[in-house]
């Protein structure tokens, strides 16, 4: 996701756009990163929340982070 804002920026420009270009080239490693990579972050800041051990700040707010991104992901792939 960040490659696509930095395709917009001059310092990152050739990086970011030689990162989404090589993903469009691979459309299933695209899908597996942006489908399991959130999947995973989420399960296992779930499991981290509701061990029973008090959690911090950081592990709750990655873990909706996660959530909102698997969310976006799902959305859009609905959409097609």
């Amino acid at each position: 996701m960040l490659a696509l804002v930095g395709r917009h920026l001059p310092a990152l420009a050739s990086v970011a756009g030689t990162l989404v270009d090589w993903y469009a080239g691979r459309m299933w490693t695209l899908w597996l990163l942006l489908l399991l990579m959130p999947m995973s972050a989420l399960g296992i800041g779930c499991a981290t929340v509701f061990s029973g051990t008090r959690p911090t700040f950081g592990i709750v707010s990655t873990t909706l982070i996660a959530a909102v991104i698997l969310a976006i992901v799902v959305l859009h792939v609905g959409a097609n």
